[in-house]
């Protein structure tokens, strides 16, 4: 939340730390790439334009992706 973004997006995954994620924009272009640390956390979208933004969520352990669209204003 919030979706759409502003210039920063707050990502709650719980007791699921540890998780990577990508975020990539419509062409497939990778952004970001990282591993959510903690249960609340948070990516800067500031820098980037506005548009349609993809975020990638995988869990290495159950092997289950799910992936969100997100717009930048």
């Amino acid at each position: 939340y919030p979706n759409p973004i502003n210039n920063m997006l707050n990502i709650s995954v719980g007791s699921n730390s540890g998780l990577n994620y990508s975020i990539f924009n419509i062409t497939g272009q990778i952004i970001f790439k990282g591993k959510f640390t903690t249960s609340n956390n948070r990516v800067d979208f500031s820098d980037l334009s506005k548009g349609v933004y993809f975020l990638q969520v995988l869990d290495i352990q159950l092997n289950k992706q799910n992936t969100y669209k997100l717009i930048k204003k």
